[in-house]
């Protein structure tokens, strides 16, 4: 994500709100579920993955959609989680 969207100014990115951080601990806590959990560079690879635009006007996700933004994040970062799972699990 580029620098410019790490900010709490809400008029230059979504990025930094209550919706999108409880998203992301939502899809922490279905992949701790899911066992398919994966080391730093895993995460960092799946999230590369997303096609989640956070500027104000093309944000879709609202407080109430925290959830589906989860469940969105979830599904990128499952689809990697076998390439990165430690041998053995």
């Amino acid at each position: 994500m580029p620098k410019d969207l790490w900010t709490l100014d809400r008029k230059k990115s979504r990025a930094i709100t209550t919706t999108a951080i409880n998203g992301v601990i939502f899809c922490l806590r279905m992949l701790l579920k899911e066992k398919k959990t994966k080391d730093l560079e895993g995460y960092m690879e799946a999230f590369k993955k997303l096609s989640i635009d956070f500027t104000p006007n093309k944000f879709k996700y609202k407080s109430s959609h925290w959830k589906a933004l989860g469940e969105k994040c979830s599904q990128i970062a499952s689809k990697l989680a076998l390439l990165f799972l430690p041998h053995g699990l």
